[in-house]
């Protein structure tokens, strides 16, 4: 019989199948533009045409020039809030187009 400490969570065993399957990238990409979303909110949302994530960093493409000045300067706190929500560093930043 196994004790409680042979057993892993769920988690574990998925990012070792993301791994072999090589969609860890892919996996990182809707987990980090659904975090995103939500911290935005419904306004910035509408306003957002186009979000990438590659290389640890979300492409977020803006509707409005002033828009993407303010998140410009609010950049570090969404990356981090961002952050929090997923519950690791995996976005390293955010360029706003």
């Amino acid at each position: 019989m196994a004790s409680n400490n042979d057993y892993q969570p769920l988690q574990h065993y998925l990012k070792n199948v993301y791994s072999r399957l090589h969609v860890d990238e892919a996996v990182d990409g809707v987990v980090a533009t659904e975090a995103y979303k939500k911290n935005v909110g419904d306004l910035i949302n509408k306003l957002t045409t186009n979000i990438k994530y590659k290389d640890r960093r979300l492409y977020v493409t803006l509707a409005s020039a002033a828009l993407r000045n303010e998140l410009s300067y609010k950049r570090q706190s969404l990356t981090e809030k961002i952050n929090e929500a997923i519950g690791r560093p995996l976005v390293s930043d955010i360029i706003f187009r």
